[in-house]
C-alpha cells in the first residue's frame, strides 16, 4: 500500500482525479480518507487540515504568577510539541502499519515540509522502516500532477527543521515575553489595567516600524515655502515655467523675484533637451510582489489576496504562489501562451500576438533569483471559478506574465530651458514614443500624465504673460498602504513570504492597528504598548533581532546549521535581552514595584 498525506482535502481530491479514474471515500476516525489503485497498487490518501502539531508550555508553566517567565526560557523542555488533532493522528497510526510507501504531499514550501514532518514522526513510530518520499507539485494541472507522481524527490528534511526551529523560538519568546510584559503592566497601574499585551518576535518587529512612522507623521511641523512661476506662450502654444531656484523658504525673497519681473514681456529659450529611454517590463512574480499587486490592484489585505492566489493553484489557473524564486528557468512558456491564446481566454488576442511575433517564446525581461522551490507565478490555465474578484486576480497575474515577452516601453524626457530677465526658468514634460508592454500591462508612474511640451529651439523668443509666486507646506512622510507593508517587512527581514500577511491581520486582530482609506494607522493601545516596549526593550523590538533569527532559520534551511544548536544560540542571545529588559523594568516600576512611570502608565 501507497500512504499519501495531504496537507488539505482539495489536494487530496486532485491527486484522485489526476491519477485516478475513480476513488472511494470512506470515514477513519472521523476523518475522510480517499483510496484508488494506481499500476495495480491501493494508495491510500490521509488529508490534514494545517499543522496537526501546536507548540504549548508544559502543565507545570501555565500559572503565569507561580511561574517565572524567565524560566521558561531557560528550560529547553518548558515549551513542547503537542497533536491537536488526534483524530488524523489514529487514522494515520492505524494507516502505517501497512503502508511499503509513503508520499509526503503536503505544499511544496517551508510549512508544508514542517507539516509532512510532523505526520510522518506518527507514521514512522509505527512502522520504523518505511520508504519515503516527497510529491514535489508546482501546479495542480492532471498532467503536471502525474509527471510529478512519476518522478517523487527525497523530503527536504532541513526545510522542515527550519520551521520546527522558527515555530519553537517563537512559541519561548511568545510565551515569557507576553507575560513579562503583561504582568508589568499589572504591576505597574494595579487595577486599572486589565487583558494582556501580546509580544511576538516578528509581529513587535513590524509594530515598532509602525509606531514610528506613526510618531514621524504626528510629530510633523509643517514649514511653509513658496514657488515662483511664469505663464508664457512660446511658438503659439502656452506653457508653464518654473523658476529654477524652487522652493523658497521666505516669503519675501518669492515676492521680490515676482516684483522684479514685473513688466518682464519677453524671454529666450536658452536650451531645449528631448531623451529617449526604454523601460523594461517588470520582473517576473515571486510571492512578495505578487502580494503587493494584487493587494494594492484589488485592494485586498495581503491575507485575502494570498488565499485567492492560493485557491487559483488548486484550479489549476497558476503556478504555486508560495515561492521566492523570480527566474524562469525550465518553465515551458509555450504551453501557457497556447493556453491564452486559446478560445475562452478574455487575453487570447494578446496571447496570440506574442507567439505570432516571438514564435520562440523568448523573454523580454527575466528575474534574477532561483531559490530552487518552484518557478515564478504564472498562469497555466484558465480560471473555472465565476468569482469576479478571483478572475480579476487571475487576469493581473496573467497580463502580468504577458508583458514579459513585449518589448520594452519607450518614452521621451523633455525639458525647455529658459531665460525671463536674469534669472532662470525651466518646464519639463514627456511622451510616450511606444507603448510596447504597456499594451498588455501597467503603468509607467506619471507617463500617461505627462504632456509633451511645446515645439521650440535654442533662442526662440517667448511671450511673457504673468509671473507669481505659490504658497505650498510642506508634508508628512505617508501611512503606509497594507501592500506597502509586504515589501517593508521583507526589506527589514521580518517574518517569510508566507507568514507576512498573517503577521499583519494578527497585528488587526490584537486592535494595534487599523486600515481606513486604504492606509494603515496605528491605534492607541499599538502606540502605547509600543512606547512601553522602545522604553523597556528596544533591543527586542527593533527588526534587527528578528532578522538575527530569520538569518539562523536560514542556515537551518540550507543544511549549514541544526535545528537544535539554531535553537540554542536564539535562546542564550534572548536571554540576554531578557535580562536588559528586567533592568529597565525596575527602573521603570520604582522601589519593590511600587507606582508606574513612564510608558507603562500610559495603560
Amino acid at each position: 500500500m501507497i500512504l499519501a498525506v495531504t496537507e488539505k482535502p482539495r489536494v487530496a481530491q486532485i491527486l484522485c482525479r489526476s491519477l485516478a479514474r475513480g476513488c472511494a471515500r470512506r470515514q477513519l476516525h472521523g476523518i475522510p480518507v480517499y483510496e484508488f489503485s494506481l499500476g495495480g497498487e491501493q494508495v491510500v490518501i490521509v488529508p490534514l487540515e494545517g499543522h496537526i502539531t501546536e507548540m504549548d508550555v508544559r502543565k507545570e508553566y501555565e500559572g503565569w504568577r507561580s511561574t517565572d517567565p524567565e524560566l521558561i526560557i531557560r528550560d529547553p523542555g518548558a515549551i513542547q510539541k503537542y497533536y491537536k488533532s488526534m483524530r488524523h493522528v489514529a487514522a494515520l497510526r492505524e494507516l502505517a502499519p501497512r503502508a511499503g510507501l509513503v508520499v509526503i504531499a503536503t505544499d511544496a514550501d517551508e510549512e508544508g515540509c514542517a507539516i509532512g514532518a510532523d505526520a510522518l514522526r506518527v507514521i514512522t513510530k509505527y512502522n520504523p522502516g518505511v520508504r519515503v518520499k516527497r510529491l514535489w507539485l508546482s501546479t495542480t494541472e492532471p498532467g503536471d500532477v502525474r509527471e510529478a507522481w512519476s518522478r517523487l524527490v527525497e523530503p527536504r528534511r532541513t526545510w522542515a527543521d527550519a520551521v520546527e526551529a522558527r515555530r519553537r523560538i517563537d512559541a519561548m519568546i511568545g510565551f515569557s515575553a507576553t507575560r513579562e510584559l503583561t504582568l508589568l503592566a499589572e504591576d505597574a497601574l494595579r487595577e486599572e489595567f486589565r487583558g494582556i499585551l501580546s509580544v511576538g518576535r516578528v509581529q513587535t518587529a513590524l509594530l515598532t516600524l509602525l509606531h514610528r512612522r506613526e510618531r514621524e507623521i504626528k510629530e510633523f511641523v509643517p514649514r511653509p515655502y513658496w514657488t515662483v512661476h511664469a505663464d508664457v506662450i512660446i511658438n503659439g502654444e502656452p506653457l508653464t515655467l518654473s523658476y529654477d531656484g524652487n522652493p523658497l523658504w521666505s516669503e519675501r525673497e518669492a515676492e521680490s523675484i515676482v516684483r522684479a519681473l514685473e513688466g518682464a514681456g519677453r524671454g529666450v529659450v536658452t536650451a531645449v533637451e528631448r531623451r529617449e529611454r526604454r523601460i523594461p517590463p517588470p520582473p517576473p512574480l515571486d510571492t512578495t510582489r505578487m502580494l503587493r499587486l494584487l493587494s494594492s490592484q484589488l485592494r485586498v489585505a495581503p491575507s485575502k489576496a494570498l488565499a485567492m492566489a492560493e485557491e487559483l493553484y488548486l484550479e489549476a489557473a497558476i503556478t504555486y504562489p508560495r515561492t521566492d524564486t523570480d527566474r524562469f528557468t525550465t518553465f515551458n512558456h509555450r504551453r501557457s501562451l497556447g493556453i491564452l491564446a486559446g478560445e475562452g481566454s478574455p487575453l487570447s488576442e494578446l496571447a496570440r500576438e506574442v507567439l505570432e511575433r516571438n514564435p520562440d517564446a523568448r523573454l523580454t525581461r527575466n528575474g534574477s533569483r532561483n531559490a530552487g522551490d518552484h518557478e515564478p507565478i504564472a498562469p497555466i490555465g484558465l480560471p473555472r471559478t465565476e468569482d469576479p474578484l478571483l478572475r480579476r486576480a487571475w487576469e493581473i497575474i496573467a497580463r502580468r506574465y504577458l508583458a514579459l515577452f513585449y518589448p520594452p516601453a519607450v518614452v521621451a524626457d523633455e525639458a525647455i530651458r529658459a531665460r525671463i530677465g536674469d534669472l532662470g526658468f525651466s518646464a519639463e514634460g514627456g511622451s510616450l514614443v511606444d507603448p510596447g508592454y504597456l499594451r498588455v500591462y501597467g503603468e509607467v508612474e506619471g507617463i500617461r500624465e505627462r504632456r509633451p511640451l511645446p515645439r521650440a529651439s535654442e533662442g526662440d523668443p517667448l511671450e511673457v504673460v504673468r509671473v507669481y509666486s505659490r504658497r505650498s507646506k510642506t508634508k508628512p512622510p505617508p501611512r503606509y498602504t497594507e501592500a506597502e507593508l509586504v515589501t517593508l517587512m521583507e526589506e527589514n527581514g521580518i517574518g517569510t513570504k508566507s507568514s507576512r500577511p498573517e503577521i499583519i491581520s494578527i497585528l488587526k486582530e490584537r486592535g494595534y492597528i487599523r486600515v481606513s482609506g486604504g492606509r494603515v494607522y496605528v491605534t492607541e493601545l499599538g502606540s502605547r504598548l509600543a512606547e512601553l516596549l522602545e522604553e523597556v526593550w528596544g533591543d527586542f523590538a527593533t527588526p534587527s533581532f528578528t532578522r538575527y533569527v530569520e538569518g539562523l532559520m536560514e542556515r537551518v534551511k540550507s543544511g549549514q546549521s541544526s535545528w537544535e544548536s539554531a535553537l540554542e544560540e536564539v535562546r542564550s542571545r534572548y536571554l540576554e535581552l531578557f535580562a536588559r529588559l528586567r533592568e529597565n523594568k525596575g527602573r521603570l516600576l520604582g522601589p519593590a514595584g511600587q507606582g508606574g512611570r513612564g510608558a507603562a502608565q500610559s495603560f
